[in-house]
């Protein structure tokens, strides 16, 4: 299902996977939240914000958005809509305890072909 019309209903879907509401949702409720950010991974506290980011675009101007066992730095970034200063955040952090992406450099090689 790709759409859904704007007749009340409930949508449960997976993230990724969440169908068009004509005019948006007019709630949105994540759930897991918790589960998430448990992955043991760098980068899982920005995919988290991304993935409930997406979802929250889709609800309606006027609507509600519930994230559920989630609080800290993380929740308050969605619900602020503070992305920006979350990522610069995570990467002052990354970079005191010398985590990607703390610098960069490049090698190139260019051959002379006669």
């Amino acid at each position: 299902m790709l759409e859904v019309d704007e007749r009340p209903a409930l949508v449960v879907a997976t993230r990724g996977a969440e169908p068009l509401a004509a005019g948006g949702y007019r709630a949105v409720l994540l759930l897991d939240g918790e589960r998430m950010i448990a992955r043991e991974t760098l980068r899982i506290a920005e995919d988290c914000l991304r993935w409930w980011a997406d979802a929250a675009a889709l609800a309606s101007d006027d609507a509600r958005v519930f994230l559920v066992g989630v609080g800290g730095r993380l929740a308050t970034a969605l619900a602020t809509h503070s992305i920006p200063a979350f990522a610069r955040g995570e990467l002052a952090d990354r970079r005191a305890l010398g985590f990607p992406p703390r610098r960069g450099w490049r090698r190139s090689t260019a051959f002379r072909m006669r």
